[in-house]
């Protein structure tokens, strides 16, 4: 059995909901877990953290695009159009007159907003008046935002 590391590409356990079967580039190895991204045509990446008991390697990502998750301090983070798109919408971009974005559980949406937590761009999910996870924009993912705008 191959040892998995960042570029590889494994495929997640079919008996998981969100993105059973799915193939997905990692992006990072931790402890128990792998993250990375799964492709999602005409809608870019969504970020996802999946057990590392719960995928297999199949190979390697020779076209992997670089991503950097760090978002935090002073390391610029990448944002692809769908998180711009996203974000853009919680904030009421340009005007900026809300900051929240109410996601389904479990949802692509939520996927995405759970990766932008872990980057520190956004923070959630925050309570709110129905079932729906809702996440507010952090000043890191704002600046990411201006970012890239320009």
């Amino acid at each position: 059995m191959h040892e998995v590391k960042v570029g590889d590409v494994v495929q997640i356990d079919p008996e998981i909901e969100t993105f059973g079967a799915c193939l997905m580039t990692v992006t990072e190895v931790k402890a128990g877990l792998y993250v990375g991204y799964v492709k999602i045509p005409g809608s870019g990446e969504a970020f996802y953290r999946v057990p590392t008991d719960k995928a297999e390697r199949v190979g390697t990502a020779p076209w992997a695009r670089k991503v950097d998750q760090t978002g935090s301090g002073g390391g610029e983070s990448e944002l692809d159009a769908r998180e711009v798109d996203m974000m853009g919408h919680a904030l009421g971009w340009p005007k900026g007159y809300r900051n929240w974005y109410a996601a389904d559980p479990g949802g692509p949406d939520d996927v995405v907003w759970a990766s932008l937590v872990e980057r520190g761009l956004a923070s959630g999910p925050l309570p709110g008046p129905s079932t729906l996870h809702y996440y507010a924009v952090t000043d890191a993912g704002k600046a990411a935002l201006e970012r890239s705008d320009s």
